[in-house]
């Protein structure tokens, strides 16, 4: 039940950040563009010229502009577990030219957006690319996790487990309660106790064996 709400605030979580890094993005790519329509790109690194440009920008647009990173920079993080806990890889390898060599760096493709430092500037993209992949995924895990939610087998599986939701709060081990005979002594005696309040509460006994017939 937890990770449909979970994938929820997620998906809202990165459709915001997707919104921020456009106009983050759409700021420097005009700037960028401007740039390079009278004048050749002669920077030693990418990193001199994403500077270079973010200087402009700052020059240009300096309350957005400054908003807009700074809202990136306290959202990627997020992003970042959000991208992992789906699944979806964030960082590409960086190869140098094999004419002059050099390792092989590590890019965080939401972190480039601030500080690229890569041998090739990460393209915008390639970033796009990937929180749509993210969004896709969540979508997806959303929908089936609210048909699970549904499922009556699954409500009363999550029932039974909030005792010892609130037995965590305390600190004991959870797993090794709940797996424990007692435990599951526990579970049963708060199932009948659940009937009985259901029974008082109006539903027929007819019902419940409706219920019961469904989850078996």
């Amino acid at each position: 039940m937890f990770r449909y709400f979970q994938y929820r605030n997620d998906l809202k979580k990165i459709l915001v950040f997707e919104k921020i890094l456009k106009n983050f993005c759409d700021l420097e790519q005009k700037e960028c563009d401007d740039y390079l329509k009278r004048n050749d790109r002669d920077f030693v690194s990418v990193r001199e010229f994403q500077y270079f440009i973010q200087q402009k920008c700052m020059d240009k647009y300096p309350q957005k502009y400054l908003q807009l990173r700074k809202e990136l920079a306290q959202m990627i993080p997020s992003i970042r577990r959000i991208a992992h806990s789906v699944g979806v890889n964030t960082v590409r390898e960086s190869y140098p030219v094999l004419a002059v060599g050099g390792p092989i760096i590590p890019v965080d493709i939401f972190e480039s957006v601030l500080e690229d430092h890569g041998y090739v500037s990460t393209t915008n993209n390639t970033r796009f690319d990937c929180v749509d992949k993210i969004v896709g995924i969540l979508k997806e895990a959303k929908s089936a996790a609210f048909f699970q939610m549904l499922n009556p087998l699954c409500l009363l599986s999550f029932i039974l487990k909030v005792p010892f939701l609130i037995i965590k709060q305390t600190g004991f081990n959870v797993d090794k309660i709940e797996n424990a005979l007692w435990g599951k002594l526990f579970k049963l005696l708060f199932t009948f106790f659940l009937i009985y309040g259901l029974l008082r509460l109006g539903f027929s006994r007819e019902q419940l064996l409706g219920v019961l017939k469904f989850l078996k």
